[in-house]
């Protein structure tokens, strides 16, 4: 069973981050970014694709978003 309440708290995260996205706050975002792993959900479970695009922390390709590693 996915971790919806961590999905939310990072999604949230980086979503603000991305309202500003300084280099400063992608350092920030690609500190963290590894984190998530810790949880159990999917990156897509986050709900905040265009701010990881905006962190580069995903890219879109097509109308697929690919995460980073």
């Amino acid at each position: 069973m996915a971790d919806r309440t961590s999905a939310s708290i990072f999604g949230q995260i980086f979503d603000l981050l991305a309202k500003n996205p300084t280099d400063e706050h992608k350092e920030m975002a690609k500190q963290i970014w590894p984190l998530r792993r810790e949880y159990d959900f999917n990156d897509y479970q986050m709900d905040c694709d265009e701010a990881l695009v905006k962190l580069d922390l995903a890219k879109l390709e097509g109308e697929e978003i690919i995460y980073s590693d």
